[in-house]
């Protein structure tokens, strides 16, 4: 019993992971690419909020710092992926991936400005990082002390 569940667990640590450690790697495959995809985000985001000056400059500084906020973003995705898939800092990878998770939803998915197919998609996936988020704090939550791994018998 306890090696299917070590089994199981592996397996769902791979699951849970699996997106976040490839979407690390094609970041840094695809860097330019990804930066300039950050930045369109960033510029979209900045024209919705055209009245607000304070906000113009803040997308303005964002915009500037996007190699900055790119290896920042890839290193949490990478950390987070395989410190959960490894189980090793277990807690720590699934913060990384919250902190990584939350803003890039938000920055990404903005569907309340979409129209038409666009806003079906953006909802959609809008509404599967939450799931995946929702998931990655029960995780954070209910993760257990580790135990030893010495049978209960042997105990004194």
């Amino acid at each position: 019993m306890r090696f299917f569940r070590l089994v199981i667990l592996t397996i769902a640590r791979f699951f849970a992971s699996a997106a976040f450690i490839a979407g690390a790697i094609k970041n840094l495959i695809t860097w330019d690419e990804t930066e300039r995809n950050l930045m369109s985000a960033m510029s979209d985001w900045q024209a919705h909020f055209g009245v607000f000056h304070e906000m113009q400059m803040a997308f303005s500084i964002f915009i500037s710092w996007s190699s900055a906020l790119l290896v920042v973003a890839s290193s949490f995705m990478l950390l987070g992926g395989l410190f959960l898939l490894l189980g090793v800092k277990e807690k720590l990878g699934i913060g990384l991936l919250i902190l990584f998770l939350i803003p890039a939803t938000i920055l990404y998915y903005p569907f309340w400005w979409a129209e038409g197919s666009i806003h079906e998609l953006q909802t959609t996936l809008f509404l599967k990082n939450l799931s995946i988020l929702g998931c990655l704090i029960q995780m954070l939550i209910s993760s257990a002390p580790k135990r030893s791994l010495e049978p209960t018998s042997m105990r004194f």
